[in-house]
């Protein structure tokens, strides 16, 4: 749905003075990648820094603070949508805004759940472990397309909406544990 988004409800063209280029909608995607490798590095030695001090947060509360992350992102995007009217377009750095905190929700969630799974899964069972991870992923990401085919059908901040509630029920979820 992002790439919906960039493609029909982001002013994609950069101007300077006469030039300018219209950005096709899939580039946004790589926005996610760059700041992965720019993040990853920061992150880490964040957490480094934390740990010295004895006030690193444990795993769960890591992949606990991803989900309230994934929901900020899509805080930004319903503002978007209602800045835009829901059907107009708004400027890039709103997507672009949502790319790099989703990026660090990432960072704290997908990194965390692979440690969490080697740290609990008895040592035989690891690699299965391990395996049933990646098929909850493919499931969660075959989920996602279902919710997506909501995008037509609702305004958009009202999809956003659906996005931040999920993600904070995954939260809450998640700190109950």
């Amino acid at each position: 749905t992002l790439t919906y988004w960039a493609d029909e409800n982001t002013d994609r063209v950069l101007r300077l003075g006469s030039w300018s280029w219209e950005i096709p909608p899939g580039v946004f995607q790589a926005f996610n990648s760059a700041f992965i490798i720019i993040l990853t590095p920061i992150l880490v030695r964040v957490f480094a820094w934390l740990r010295e001090r004895n006030i690193e947060p444990s795993t769960p509360a890591k992949i606990g603070i991803g989900m309230v992350l994934t929901a900020a992102s899509f805080v930004i995007m319903m503002v978007a949508s209602w800045l835009g009217g829901n059907t107009g377009k708004v400027s890039m750095l709103w997507l672009i805004g949502c790319y790099f905190v989703i990026t660090i929700a990432e960072l704290f969630l997908s990194p965390m759940g692979l440690s969490m799974v080697t740290k609990l899964a008895p040592r035989r069972m690891t690699a299965m472990m391990m395996g049933i991870w990646f098929i909850a992923t493919a499931i969660g990401n075959k989920l996602s397309g279902s919710v997506a085919g909501f995008w037509e059908k609702w305004r958009h901040s009202e999809f956003f909406f659906l996005m931040v509630v999920m993600s904070l029920v995954a939260a809450a979820l998640l700190v109950s544990q």
